[in-house]
Formats: structure tokens, C-alpha cells, sequence
């Protein structure tokens, strides 16, 4: 096996939302990494406009809250996800 894909969240690309994932990966779990989310972007060679990044990362933990199998724990978690990543500012 080489690869697997997630048909239930396969789509057409944006690269704001893929950049935007990324960047709430690496705010959300690899808090040390922060600083290099500026390689990142430079390695895209584009930076989408914070307003357009936060909202789709919004917009990914809404998503991942309305997932229909989620259990009470887990929406709780995903809830608590939004309100961080709302009060998140550029960095």
C-alpha cells in the first residue's frame, strides 16, 4: 500500500484551506513548531490573508463537530476547539 484517501473529506483543492489545516495542526499540537510556519508558507509561496486561513480553519472544527458518529466527548472536545481557534489572532 502507498497511500490511503479519506473519501469522506475528498474534494477539490483550496490551498488557503489546506495551508489554514496545517497551520491549526501545527497551533494546536506542535506549539513548538509555530516558528515555522513561516517556511511553510514560504515553501507554498503564497500566504493567504489571516481572515481567509482562520476561517477555514473555523470552518474544518465545524465540520469535524457535525460528524454524525460523534460521541458526547467528542464534540465537547470539538466545541472547545472552535472557541480556541476564534480567539486566535495572526500571528
Amino acid at each position: 500500500m502507498t497511500a490511503v484517501l479519506d473519501w469522506e473529506f475528498a474534494h477539490e483543492g483550496d490551498q488557503a484551506e489546506d495551508l489554514a489545516w496545517a497551520e491549526w495542526i501545527i497551533r494546536t499540537h506542535h506549539t513548538d513548531e509555530v516558528p515555522a510556519l513561516a517556511a511553510l508558507f514560504d515553501g507554498y509561496g503564497h500566504r493567504p490573508p489571516w481572515p481567509v486561513r482562520h476561517e477555514h480553519m473555523l470552518a474544518k472544527c465545524r465540520q469535524m463537530l457535525a460528524l454524525p458518529r460523534l460521541h458526547q466527548s467528542g464534540r465537547d472536545r470539538w466545541r472547545r476547539n472552535i472557541t480556541v481557534t476564534a480567539s486566535w489572532t495572526e500571528l
